[in-house]
């Protein structure tokens, strides 16, 4: 065998062992991102502020980011319940058929979802109910634990100038959601289920939290308990970005999404080196370690305890939501049935312009409807 040959061999057989080495983080190069704006995602300065900021976290020339996003329309807005869970499914599911149909290959997935689409995104992969090729991590933006909790604090926080007729108004904490059904969000349901009741389930993928300790939408609480519960359960590949994570991490603000700036690259590029889908060389080890170690803070016996019984107190107050929900069906449909009777009642004695035969009318509504039958009788028996 020739020199040449050897050297050849030689420089194969390097490249072979360095890339069985670091063939895993090579191979991420091209990976898909789902960017998923929260409620008032529709509109289209909504869309451009999402798509420069995602560009800003994900622009980087060592990967190739391919963005794209999924405005949940505002007919399907429920703050994370059945349809907006089902517009994000079915359209993650439409992109990768076309993916598939075009001969489009990626490395891997990461998502990024804010808000409204951070709750359903929660919920659907509690549910496995999300079928997302090779995820390889999920930000979450101002995820909130309950959505009947994310109107109350908005009352005392966001704009409250706006609010501030509501503020003093006794149990507002109880009506408020009903009132933002009525008044906008007609799909949501206060009774209906929250991310709070999913927590358990979440499985254990890498995760980045970022939350503003002033958001003026969501409590920065809402933040803490899904951090503290995920961590009491384990959860290693778990990022923080809040104001005590990290001299790289966010200030103290007052947004609700789009919160990080370039001064928080370093440490969303250590996230993406930890998970292969950036490449190591050319960085520092240790300082990629600091940035990691300060993003997950150690929770003392006091804090967890703390944060245990908020998760409790969100369980308990939606627990009393179903019941007001209850009790308010309950007086509805007694409305309508008490309605129903006492138009049956009068038609039927300005027909025959006589006291009408109580038992012939009964005896018709109680084909109709039992309960409307006993309402009639009651009537009766005070006219």
């Amino acid at each position: 065998m020739g020199i040449m040959m050897r050297v050849i061999v030689v420089v194969v057989m390097c490249l072979t062992f360095t890339n069985y080495i670091y063939g895993m983080e090579w191979g991420y190069k091209n990976i898909k991102v789902y960017t998923l704006p929260g409620l008032g995602g529709h509109k289209p300065e909504e869309q451009e502020a999402q798509r420069k900021y995602a560009q800003m976290l994900f622009n980087n020339d060592d990967a190739n980011f391919t963005i794209k996003p999924i405005n949940t329309p505002e007919e399907h807005s429920d703050l994370g319940q059945t349809q907006t869970m089902n517009y994000i499914s079915n359209a993650i599911a439409a992109d990768q058929a076309n993916d598939t149909k075009e001969k489009k290959k990626y490395d891997g997935t990461v998502i990024l979802a804010s808000s409204q689409a951070a709750a359903a995104v929660m919920k659907l992969i509690s549910q496995k109910k999300l079928e997302v090729p090779n995820l390889k991590g999920i930000f979450f933006e101002g995820l909130f634990m309950s959505g009947n909790d994310a109107f109350y604090h908005s009352i005392h926080g966001e704009r409250p100038e706006d609010y501030k007729p509501l503020q003093g108004l006794p149990y507002v904490r109880w009506w408020a959601p009903y009132l933002a059904q009525f008044l906008k969000l007609r799909n949501y349901a206060p009774q209906g289920d929250q991310p709070i009741h999913f927590l358990a389930d979440v499985p254990n993928v890498p995760i980045a939290i970022i939350h503003g300790e002033e958001d003026q939408r969501v409590d920065f609480n809402d933040a803490m308990v899904f951090y503290s519960q995920l961590r009491k359960r384990g959860n290693n590949n778990l990022y923080l970005f809040s104001k005590e994570a990290g001299p790289n991490t966010i200030a103290c603000k007052k947004d609700h999404i789009n919160v990080l700036d370039e001064q928080d690259l370093p440490a969303v590029h250590a996230i993406l080196r930890k998970l292969k889908i950036l490449p190591s060389a050319g960085s520092n080890a240790q300082d990629d370690e600091k940035l990691l170690s300060a993003l997950q803070p150690n929770l003392c016996q006091e804090d967890i305890e703390h944060y245990t019984n908020l998760y409790n107190q969100i369980h308990e107050r939606h627990a009393m939501h179903v019941e007001v929900a209850q009790r308010v069906n309950m007086a509805r449909d007694v409305a309508k049935i008490a309605a129903g009777a006492a138009a049956v009642y009068v038609a039927v004695k300005i027909l025959t312009r006589n006291r009408p035969n109580i038992a012939e009318v009964a005896a018709t509504l109680s084909m109709l409807n039992p309960e409307l039958l006993m309402v009639i009788m009651e009537m009766a028996e005070l006219m």
